[in-house]
């Protein structure tokens, strides 16, 4: 079976913007913090820049989707996952399609644009919904050398989540030209 990670992928607003690297990675998937223990049920927090938010984006390890794609993948036959409906925290009113470099120089860090923003529900409110896809299996991870990896799966199907040596968003090959095919802002690399 045919595994693959997946990424962000930025260039489209890197060529817009000419903006790169952690600067990028902010304006783009912002912060997504989760709550597993000691809860009824997972939770998870978004902090971003609003109101125009990525169709898909993985922060912290986790698969973020908007309403429109995870009633998609709900109805793919895909297996493997759960969707959780995601916390706006922190919501800052921002149009970060459209920003240059120079915006961050008042900033002390990248962090700094979201931690010292204010939230704005208005923005929130005209975001769509966001969902965090929660693989429901794990892949056990063993690194063999600096670019193989041995790895074990408990069982099969279209989402997983990484554990041991490697952390992060793994998709069946289904999964990989499912998400393709609605031309999301993503990007796979085949284990």
């Amino acid at each position: 079976m045919k595994l693959f990670e997946v990424y962000s992928d930025l260039s489209s607003l890197s060529e817009k913007t000419d903006i790169y690297g952690d600067f990028a990675y902010i304006l783009w998937e912002g912060h997504a913090s989760k709550k597993t223990r000691n809860v009824p049920s997972p939770e998870i927090y978004i902090d971003r820049l609003g109101p125009d938010v990525p169709e898909a984006y993985v922060s912290n390890r986790s698969l973020i989707v908007s309403q429109k794609i995870k009633d998609s993948l709900f109805t793919s036959g895909l297996t493997g996952f759960t969707p959780i409906l995601a916390v706006k925290n922190k919501i800052i009113k921002c149009d970060w399609k459209n920003l240059s470099e120079d915006y961050f120089e008042k900033y002390y860090s990248i962090d700094d644009v979201i931690e010292k923003g204010r939230h704005n529900q208005s923005i929130a409110d005209k975001m769509p919904n966001l969902w965090w896809i929660k693989a429901n299996d794990f892949i056990s991870f063993h690194k063999k050398s600096p670019q193989e990896w041995d790895y074990a799966i408990d069982n099969e199907s279209d989402f997983y989540h990484g554990a041991g040596d490697k952390l992060g968003v793994f998709v069946s090959e289904k999964a990989k030209s499912f998400m393709e095919s609605l031309c999301l802002p993503l990007k796979y690399n085949e284990l």
